[in-house]
């Protein structure tokens, strides 16, 4: 499971080019990092899921780097699926809509349940994706 990102107000007025590779480095770069020494292993020994944290089910412009982080791991899940799914791997994000807070819909518990559901489903009834 990789779940990183760097998580912080930003907007176009005064973003840098640090600003943006920080941000894709962690909440992008790591995942596909991550990936690529991973999953060929997994395929390898039969299999497995490769989990991603994602959020921002809508852009937000007050969180642009962010925004485009969590798109970009969006992209990356299905760029991995259609080369690691027909070679036993599960790739897919759960993407959070909120902050993860005991007692709310977004209750650890029930962000983790949906983690456990995603890394049980049956080959060919594969989610990419859960949104809480």
């Amino acid at each position: 499971m990789y779940n990183a990102a760097v998580v912080r107000a930003d907007h176009l007025h005064g973003v840098t080019l640090h600003d943006l590779r920080e941000t894709w480095g962690v909440n992008v770069g790591g995942a596909v990092i991550t990936a690529a020494h991973l999953l060929p292993i997994m395929a390898d020994v039969g299999g497995g899921s490769y989990l991603i944290s994602s959020g921002m089910p809508e852009p937000k412009p007050e969180y642009l780097t962010l925004s485009l982080g969590k798109f970009g791991i969006r992209t990356l899940v299905r760029i991995l699926d259609s080369q690691f799914a027909s070679r036993g791997v599960h790739v897919a994000s759960v993407t959070i809509g909120g902050i993860i807070a005991s007692g709310t819909r977004f209750d650890p518990d029930a962000v983790a349940e949906r983690y456990w559901s995603l890394h049980g489903q049956s080959p060919g009834s594969w989610d990419t994706e859960i949104v809480v």
